[in-house]
């Protein structure tokens, strides 16, 4: 079984799905899944900061209208798992450019330490 696809309609009644709190949760479901989630139409997730798709498959979702990460709404994408994967693709990005700036903003201040430690002759 090892490998197969499952296509399975996923929690038909739920409207509403938030995961909190569960920082080293990569995925949702690691087996090998379409799933078909018909009443979907509110994701959250907060402090799950390894979260990087919703499962391996695809997720069809066809009425989710809100989807927020970590506090950030995001514009929805035809499959759950692109529109999750875009956001911390994203975020790492901006991470970086952040990380970039920092430096940045410490090589000048060092810069200006040091012609203002140094006094005429």
């Amino acid at each position: 079984m090892g490998g197969d696809w499952i296509y399975v309609t996923l929690f038909a009644q739920l409207k509403h799905l938030e995961l909190r709190d569960l920082p080293s949760l990569g995925k949702f479901c690691h087996a090998i899944h379409d799933w078909e989630m018909p009443s979907l139409h509110h994701l959250e997730a907060v402090n799950c900061l390894e979260m990087q798709t919703f499962s391996p498959g695809f997720v069809h979702a066809p009425n989710l209208y809100h989807v927020k990460v970590e506090a950030k709404s995001i514009r929805i994408k035809r499959d759950l798992n692109k529109t999750i994967r875009h956001f911390f693709e994203k975020q790492e990005e901006e991470e970086e450019e952040h990380h970039d700036e920092e430096e940045e903003e410490e090589e000048e201040e060092e810069e200006q330490g040091v012609s203002f430690n140094c006094k005429p002759c």
